[in-house]
């Protein structure tokens, strides 16, 4: 059977200085750090691999889940995990974003598509990068794999797998994590035709091999 268990970063010193990340490069705070050192991570046993987005919040976080868990491997860094981006609002405080950008400011405050916001990854873009992440569990067996990524990107896989709508919305802290049994079992990713877009459109930052790999399980 196989595992995957999505875990949100630390908190950042983005977090806590109250900017609109998305892929903004912050580091973890202090506090952040304290934070996931001293949580209990006794059920992370038998870890096949880690893998972690390419921002460094995702990177420090797995990198401390690797120390405590003494996971003898390197993590796999994986673009497609990183977080959703917010356009023009990134790397602006809430304050700021909520005076000079209101109307973006409330689209971003509803936790839901970004597609009206300037620069923002669309709806589409964001459910496409987690389905060609998860393709690879289409031919897995046996594996458990821990998965280091950001809010509106769980949000986005995890109502994938559990074929719900793609905003429906719950409570995701920092640090927090969700295990979920056989990833593919509620999902078949074969019937949604973002992803055959996604194959279309070949966006850069996508992973060739995971491409081709997807592709070719859309022309079994």
């Amino acid at each position: 059977m196989n595992k995957l268990i999505l875990v949100r970063h630390g908190i950042s010193i983005g977090n806590e200085i109250g900017v609109i990340q998305g892929n903004e490069n912050y580091g973890l705070s202090k506090k952040g750090i304290e934070e996931l050192k001293s949580k209990d991570y006794s059920n992370l046993i038998n870890i096949t691999n880690i893998y972690a987005s390419n921002l460094i919040r995702a990177i420090d976080t797995a990198e401390i889940i690797k120390h405590k868990i003494k996971y003898p491997k390197k993590i796999k860094i994986n673009s497609n995990l990183r977080e959703v981006s917010a356009g023009i609002l990134e790397g602006n405080t809430k304050d700021y974003c909520k005076k000079y950008y209101p109307k973006e400011y409330e689209i971003y405050l509803q936790r839901g598509d970004y597609n009206d916001i300037l620069n923002a990854s669309t709806w589409q873009e964001n459910q496409a990068r987690a389905i060609l992440f998860l393709s690879k569990y289409l031919q897995c067996d046996n594996q458990k794999d821990i998965v280091v990524s950001h809010a509106a990107f769980i949000r986005c896989m995890y109502n994938l797998l559990n074929n719900r709508y793609r905003n429906t919305q719950f409570d995701i802290p920092n640090g927090s994590m969700f295990e979920i049994d056989n990833p593919m079992s509620k999902s078949n990713i074969k019937d949604f035709p973002i992803a055959k877009t996604a194959i279309v459109k070949m966006i850069e930052t996508y992973d060739n091999k995971y491409i081709t790999k997807f592709k070719d399980s859309l022309e079994e």
